[in-house]
């Protein structure tokens, strides 16, 4: 049926991506601060996500949400910015929600008691009080998760369409384009050692090395901020 629906898809990789799907649906478990946000313990369907591996995202980004884009947005390929970015947002917004929710529970109870004493309600204290001492962890949680995001290999490189030129105009979302990652993964392996090209993707490698650690550097900042002394 998906050969049928998909006349491009390989069998074998269809077979191999549901068997790694049902392992990790078996196997994996997420970390317990992710699904205990609540405060009850239990595991809510919004964090199932983080049980998959990013083979299944991509598979999920080709056979569900590239039909799904050209369907209602009418666009002419479904595999674009739009598709990896909603994928890549999905596996982001885990690791900002436990790390933003770390900083919102270190907020010391006397704060909220304090608002609450002077008439506040539940959402002006949340809004005015807690979010507000909190802010250098919420932004800490929203740098680690563009981190995860920019490492990202095998969902933007079947999502993105791989295609090897700059979209015109330029910021047009609705166009396949090759991300840094993906074209390392693509490429990697039949450049000649000792090319210029080869050391072109060492140079886009060194690129995304910098920009995780300045970005490492910075949410490190506001995390210190977040531990010492109490959350601001």
């Amino acid at each position: 049926l998906l050969k049928k629906c998909h006349p491009g898809l390989d069998p074998g990789s269809t077979l191999n991506v549901w068997c790694v799907l049902c392992t990790q649906s078996v196997d994996s478990r997420p970390p317990r601060r992710v699904v205990d946000f609540r405060g009850n313990g239990k595991k809510g369907p919004f964090f199932w996500p983080v049980r998959f591996s990013t083979d299944c995202y991509g598979f999920f980004a080709v056979l569900v949400v590239a039909p799904w884009l050209q369907d209602t947005f009418g666009f002419t390929t479904g595999v674009n910015v739009w598709n990896a970015g909603l994928l890549l947002a999905v596996m982001a917004v885990p690791t900002i929600i436990s790390v933003a929710e770390d900083a919102l529970s270190a907020v010391g109870r006397e704060r909220r008691e304090a608002s609450y004493g002077l008439g506040a309600t539940r959402a002006e204290t949340l809004l005015k009080v807690v979010m507000p001492a909190a802010r250098s962890g919420i932004v800490a949680a929203v740098l680690l998760g563009m981190m995860r995001a920019i490492g990202e290999t095998m969902v933007v490189w079947m999502a993105a369409g791989m295609a090897g030129q700059i979209p015109t105009p330029w910021w047009d979302l609705s166009q396949s384009v090759r991300p840094i990652t993906a074209t390392i993964a693509q490429e990697m392996g039949e450049t000649p050692q000792g090319s210029p090209h080869f050391y072109s993707l060492f140079a886009l490698g060194l690129l995304l090395l910098v920009v995780t650690f300045v970005l490492n550097l910075v949410s490190e900042h506001f995390l210190s901020r977040a531990r010492g002394g109490g959350v601001r």
